[in-house]
């Protein structure tokens, strides 16, 4: 899955292995290669910006509280 963010015109690629989730680990690195500004709000819980994109479907990240982060799929009508 490659995240991004438009306004830092910046991305990186992530590895989900199977799982529907980041370790915490992964969502710090996507942070700081996305935006890595602390006062910055450009972009989600791993400085993502737009949505998720995985083909056809889109997703979003939700934020855990042990520093991981969900997959959640957005289902568009």
């Amino acid at each position: 899955m490659i995240l991004r963010n438009d306004f830092h015109k910046t991305a990186i690629q992530v590895n989900l292995r199977g799982r529907n989730s980041l370790s915490a680990y992964q969502v710090r690195t996507a942070w700081k290669t996305l935006c890595g500004i602390k006062t910055c709000t450009c972009g989600g819980v791993a400085g993502e910006r737009p949505a998720i994109q995985g083909g056809k479907e889109k997703y979003r990240l939700e934020a855990c509280q042990d520093g991981t982060a969900s997959v959640i799929r957005i289902d568009c009508q």
